[in-house]
């Protein structure tokens, strides 16, 4: 494992895992960062990859699945953790741009015509031009290893560990992390949405119909929200969206004959304050508990 992974592009991170792989999986997890505890211990599979990066976007999903494609891995399984804002047209995601040339390949062939975005890389070169740098990227990698609190630990198979101090927390701090998510997050993701974006729809239909025309299994999870932020979102009629979004990959599943594990309601698993780790992430016992299979740093 690399300890402490505290500064980090995690999308040319997945990238360069994925290049470097000397044998290619048949489980893969993508999805954002409250997928990223999933780790080997729950796959059925013998060579299983969490490729999770925070923050995930639907263009993500299809860029990091497309390096895979690339390098001729055979995948059986994909396991896509569904955060409630992929269908929002104004969330502020633009991490994934990173990955932009990957994307416009994947959704070309997605399409089934050509994709030539005249604007494309121009966002990597005026904000992660450095990181194109080979160099850069070797003196990134070498950086991961610090002495940084809040750092996590990589396992090999991709999945994290928080650090202790983070794990540590007691209830009024995990609380007061909630709250501060309420405040900090849901406009970055959540804003703005006001209807389930009809692009982000054919986008998410075309990509699961695509991986199952390839006999891909495809299982889809939703992470609860920590009690606080889902009354939250309850009380203001604003974000009910989010329970649209839920409903849409329910009904999706269904009609795709699609196993859905998780819902964005905590009481759905009895899950408390005690069971969250901050507003978005659920300590491991409590994903043990919706996976039914044990997961342990």
């Amino acid at each position: 494992p690399v300890i402490n992974v505290s500064d980090c592009d995690e999308r040319l991170l997945q990238k360069y895992i994925i290049e470097k792989l000397n044998e290619c999986p048949t489980e893969i997890v993508l999805g954002p960062s409250t997928v990223q505890l999933i780790n080997s211990s729950y796959s059925t599979e013998k060579h299983f990859i969490n490729n999770g990066v925070i923050w995930a976007s639907l263009e993500d999903y299809l860029s990091i699945y497309y390096l895979y494609e690339k390098k001729g891995c055979k995948i059986r399984k994909v396991l896509l953790g569904l955060g409630p804002w992929l269908l929002n047209d104004n969330s502020n995601l633009n991490r994934w741009k990173v990955l932009e040339k990957e994307y416009n390949i994947i959704l070309s062939k997605l399409l089934n015509t050509a994709v030539n975005n005249p604007l494309s890389g121009l966002y990597q070169y005026s904000k992660y031009k450095e990181l194109f740098s080979l160099q850069y990227f070797k003196l990134s990698l070498i950086s991961l290893i610090n002495v940084k609190k809040g750092g996590v630990t990589r396992l090999k198979d991709g999945s994290i560990c928080y650090s202790a101090g983070f794990l540590d927390a007691d209830m009024s701090e995990v609380e007061k992390r909630a709250r501060h998510n309420i405040g900090s997050d849901l406009t970055y993701a959540l804003g703005n949405f006001r209807h389930l974006s009809k692009h982000y729809k054919l986008l998410f239909s075309n990509f699961v119909e695509y991986l199952q025309k390839q006999n891909i299994k495809v299982e889809f999870y939703l992470s609860p929200l920590h009690p606080i932020m889902y009354e939250y979102l309850n009380k203001n009629s604003y974000y009910h969206i989010v329970f649209e979004t839920e409903n849409y990959f329910k009904d999706y599943a269904n009609s795709h004959k699609i196993q859905v594990i998780g819902s964005y309601n905590p009481a759905k698993y009895n899950f408390d304050n005690s069971n969250f780790l901050d507003g978005w992430h659920l300590k491991e016992k409590a994903i043990e508990k919706m996976l039914n299979r044990a997961i342990r740093c």
